[in-house]
């Protein structure tokens, strides 16, 4: 027999010896359907579902027997969803800088979209996922997890830096500072380049100052620059300072030596020529430093003439050109245990 509705159903039956009966039966039809589906998405490791615990996101068969739900058995599907990120703030010095940063060790779904907030005494103050701190103090970091149009947030992540954190980040880019004063134009005005030799070339700033000026902020990357117009109208001696911008204890100085613009003035700066005296192993003029060094420049006929006896190690000399002949001069550089000799030619 076959049933399409719900409903009450006779059906006749014959016995062995050909006598008949009937058998009347009420039965309720119910369709075959699909399982019932139950998307869930949980901010957290786990799922406490009518008594099991669900750890991995994914698809759940369930089945209801025994006529528990609408008097008959049935089924449903859990599609769980996890939502969830571990990690660790780790700091670390990143181009001079001190930087905070999230060490992410779990997180799922992998293709989460993550969302940054870091705080100071709990006020915001930055949206980016790392950090630079300028000053010590009580950081943290909250993270918030988007999946499926469902955002998580999760925070406690914190972190003390101090001052001297930061100040271990610090690096010094300068070697050695220099400068050079240009001719003087119709006004008795010059400017000066001031050029750096640096360990790093970088997009960071440089503070010049001196004379009782501050000439301003520069970066590494526009080296050299042009300082100026300064006042050649009478005898001066520039003198420049240069601060890392980040590090002030980082610097070097410079000095032009006497300049003047007087077209009669032996000391202008056309006139004057400077030689640096540098201990430095890795150029090719390398002397070993010695507390006295002896400057010496000879003529080709072997007569001196000029001494001075150095003490600085790092020295700057300037000579007058037009207090020597025009020719060919002997530079030597001598000390107790060793001799720099160089030819130089003096030009009118």
């Amino acid at each position: 027999m076959a049933l399409f509705c719900l409903g009450i159903y006779t059906q006749e039956y014959f016995t062995t010896v050909g006598c008949t009966y009937d058998s009347t039966k009420q039965f309720d039809l119910h369709p075959i359907t699909v399982p019932g589906m139950i998307d869930t998405t949980v901010c957290g490791l786990s799922l406490l579902y009518e008594g099991i615990t669900y750890s991995t996101p994914g698809s759940y068969g369930l089945f209801y027997q025994n006529g528990s739900i609408n008097g008959c058995d049935s089924s449903a599907i859990l599609n769980l969803e996890l939502i969830y990120v571990e990690g660790e703030i780790n700091s670390y010095c990143e181009n001079g800088v001190l930087a905070l940063a999230v060490n992410i060790t779990s997180m799922m779904p992998l293709s989460a979209n993550l969302a940054y907030t870091w705080y100071s005494n709990g006020n915001v103050v930055s949206n980016d996922s790392i950090w630079y701190p300028q000053i010590g103090g009580s950081y943290s970091l909250e993270i918030s997890v988007e999946s499926a149009g469902v955002t998580c947030i999760y925070g406690g992540w914190s972190i003390e830096i101090s001052d001297e954190n930061i100040a271990d980040c610090l690096v010094c880019r300068i070697v050695e500072v220099d400068v050079e004063p240009t001719d003087c134009d119709s006004a008795d005005m010059f400017n000066v380049v001031l050029d750096m030799m640096l360990s790093e070339i970088t997009d960071e700033q440089f503070v010049v100052v001196g004379n009782g000026e501050n000439y301003g902020s520069f970066k590494y990357s526009d080296l050299p620059i042009e300082l100026g117009p300064l006042d050649g109208s009478e005898e001066s001696n520039w003198e420049f300072f240069v601060f890392d911008a980040l590090n002030p204890d980082c610097g070097g100085a410079a000095e032009t030596g006497i300049v003047s613009c007087d077209p009669s003035g032996i000391f202008s700066p056309s006139n004057v020529v400077k030689l640096k005296v540098h201990y430095d192993s890795g150029r090719p003029y390398f002397i070993p430093p010695e507390n006295d060094l002896v400057f010496t420049l000879w003529d080709t006929n072997g007569q001196l003439l000029t001494q001075l006896t150095l003490g600085d190690p790092e020295s700057i000399i300037y000579l007058d050109q037009y207090t020597h002949q025009a020719g060919v001069v002997i530079i030597r550089l001598s000390g107790n245990t060793s001799e720099y000799v160089a030819k130089a030619v003096i030009t009118r």
